[in-house]
């Protein structure tokens, strides 16, 4: 359902009337929006909830031990068995909890979700992609939220994921990971920038409003989870927007997801130069005060179906996110490459990588000259975008972003969406590490330029042949395989053969 804005979108904090006002409409949407209309009992049932459903404080409780907390995602269709689920996660040594939100309730498509629940009940098993909320209700959330002791987050990406929060936060649940910059990119075609911003300054304004209440709120910012060859600068960016869009209406716990790419030494840099440019630009906004922490999310490409493959390809993932000092581990599963994951994967995959995380506790990657430009690197490309965007908008983001985008001063490779120019592509180097082939319209300097260019020359001489679009198109074919050296060209092509 289209939120039609009228007016001009900017990154002013919006009244709390005009946040009430808008409500109405929202929660009407499906019956079990009525038992949420009172903000009162709502505010009311989550000071009996204890101290251990706090996220934010439970990342400050990490931090302070150099403990990386770890979770997958999971979901089914009834409560009962979503449940369940949670137990066996939280038995199998989850740090926190998930429930990701299924397809058809991202999409306000709730009749189909009741006859895919029903459905679910009479054949035994989960006929949806995730946790219905929207259709089980606040009680029922409230149920499953009190039948475990750890927080439990919620995974979605929506056009308008404002009655989803609603729901979130009604039923005492630790926060939000969702964001409009990950549903812009990857999953619709023709989104309206300026409502899209409008839809999620919602959501972060009622984040700021449960806050306001002395509720700590979680809010996780998914990045660009594209399993292709992606720039860690472009993650970069799309999560300092996001960020951005929430710090501005008064959210105060951002945590910034960053993706696995394949090199460990860039994908620690990246996690570096997240945090810092995420709190250099929500200062610029006059948001200094927001607490802003990383997620490393384990590669979101194609997996391997051999099961040995998968677990190493788990391993490397965990491992590079606790050496880059990521608070929070995203957990993929074993089973990742043939389906929806089942509960024994999601368990073997939270007991591989709790483990990993003991045993990489307060360990560091090293510091280096490399280590340095890399991240020197990312912050001065994913800071020519932003600087670009701020300009268009004489200063504000949501007025700069639509133009941005449309200019293709801020882009990014293999997005579906319309308004994202798509004219950049990128190759991965010997090291594995992804290096810009043609930026496109980015105006990045001749350093940031001849530094790329200069990456992907070893590897134009050692397969004979020139930097450009092919070399881009063999990586996208390869996946993750092509990061350990190999002849990429040729492993490309027995791949598609």
């Amino acid at each position: 359902m289209s939120n039609t804005t009228t007016h001009r979108v900017t990154m002013k904090e919006w009244p709390l009337e005009e946040l009430l006002a808008k409500r109405n409409a929202v929660l009407s949407r499906w019956p079990s929006g009525a038992a949420l209309r009172d903000l009162e009992e709502s505010f009311a049932y989550r000071r009996t909830l204890p101290d251990t459903k706090n996220m934010p404080a439970l990342i400050r409780r990490a931090e302070s031990t150099g403990q990386s907390l770890v979770t997958p995602r999971a979901g089914v269709a009834t409560v009962e068995e979503f449940t369940m689920l949670l137990q066996a996660l939280e038995e199998a040594g989850a740090d926190f909890l998930p429930a990701t939100i299924d397809s058809l309730s991202r999409h306000h498509r709730y009749a189909e979700v009741t006859a895919l629940i029903e459905e679910s009940k009479s054949k035994g098993r989960s006929m949806l992609n995730g946790t219905p909320i929207i259709n089980w209700g606040v009680q029922a959330v409230r149920r499953f939220n009190e039948a475990v002791r750890e927080p439990i987050l919620t995974y979605y990406a929506a056009f308008d994921g404002r009655f989803l929060a609603e729901m979130t936060l009604g039923g005492g649940l630790a926060g939000i990971v969702s964001s409009p910059m990950v549903d812009l990119l990857c999953y619709n075609r023709d989104d309206s920038v300026s409502e899209l911003i409008s839809n999620w300054q919602y959501v972060e304004r009622l984040t700021a409003l449960y806050e306001a209440q002395g509720f700590e709120i979680h809010r996780g910012m998914p990045s660009y989870p594209i399993g292709s060859v992606i720039p860690p600068s472009t993650s970069v960016v799309a999560t300092c927007i996001d960020a951005m869009i929430s710090a501005s209406q008064g959210a105060k716990n951002v945590n910034l997801l960053t993706r696995h790419v394949g090199s460990a030494l860039q994908d620690v840099a990246g996690i570096h130069a997240q945090e810092r440019v995420a709190r250099k630009y929500c200062a610029l906004i006059g948001r200094a005060d927001v607490k802003i922490t990383s997620e490393f999310n384990q590669y979101v490409g194609e997996f391997p179906l051999d099961e040995a493959e998968a677990v190493a390809l788990i391993s490397a993932g965990a491992i590079i996110g606790l050496l880059g000092g990521a608070v929070l581990i995203n957990v993929k599963t074993p089973d990742e490459g043939w389906g929806l994951p089942t509960v024994e994967g999601n368990v073997r995959g939270t007991k591989i990588v709790k483990f990993l995380a003991e045993l990489f506790r307060n360990q560091r990657y090293p510091s280096s000259p490399e280590l340095d430009e890399e991240e020197a690197m990312i912050e001065e490309e994913a800071c020519t975008m932003l600087d670009a965007t701020l300009d268009l908008g004489d200063g504000d983001l949501a007025v700069g972003l639509p133009r941005a985008l449309e200019a293709g001063v801020v882009d990014f490779p293999y997005s579906p969406a319309r308004v994202v120019h798509g004219s950049c592509i990128a190759a991965r180097d010997v090291t594995g590490a992804v290096r810009w082939v043609d930026p496109g319209q980015i105006p990045f300097s001749k350093k940031v330029r001849d530094f790329n260019r200069d990456q992907l020359a070893q590897r134009s001489l050692r397969e004979g042949r020139d930097i450009g679009y092919e070399m881009a198109l063999d990586d996208a074919e390869a996946g993750i395989r092509n990061v350990a050296g190999r002849d990429i060209a040729a492993s490309a092509l027995q791949r598609v053969r």
